[in-house]
């Protein structure tokens, strides 16, 4: 069996995301090192905070190190945050969830809570404690120099986290 040409999935874009997406791991890491650097330059602000979400597979570390090792270049630290270590640990969220998974690895059922139920919430308060101090030090004298904190990895554009960004 064939499949026609509707069975591509090509979504509707917006306009005016077109320079914030790209594709594929040197461009990411390119258009990551290109926006902090613009943001730190572009005010009084030493910091900057970015968000990097996407799905569970996408490989962050590669893209992250690149950014990294470009911004380093230019004088701008890096501040890495890897959302993965904030959900709960593997035996709570399979004991959690062992009435949603299936036998069968590629079917199961919806699971009927929220993202904020898999995430270990203390954590993510200290998480948001330090996202505040990195967000308030707006000053020359806060920093030795600047800094780009990239907050990467499944759930990182949530909606408790989107205050800091």
């Amino acid at each position: 069996m064939e499949l026609g040409g509707d069975a591509i999935n090509r979504p509707e874009v917006p306009t005016k995301w077109g320079k914030s997406q790209t594709n594929g791991s040197k461009a990411a890491s390119r258009l990551l090192s290109t926006l902090a650097r613009q943001q730190v330059a572009s005010s009084r602000s030493r910091s900057c905070l970015i968000a990097v979400d996407g799905f569970l597979g996408s490989v962050w570390d590669s893209i992250i190190s690149d950014a990294e090792e470009t911004l380093d270049n230019s004088s701008v630290k890096c501040v890495t945050v890897d959302m993965g270590s904030y959900f709960k640990p593997n035996e709570e969220l399979e004991r959690m969830l062992v009435s949603v998974l299936a036998s069968d690895k590629f079917f199961g059922r919806i699971f009927d809570g929220d993202l904020e139920d898999l995430l270990d919430l203390d954590r993510i308060r200290s998480l948001r404690r330090q996202l505040d101090e990195y967000r308030k030090k707006k000053t020359v004298s806060d920093y030795s120099s600047r800094v780009a904190v990239f907050c990467h990895g499944f759930g990182a554009r949530a909606l408790f986290l989107t205050y800091f960004y």
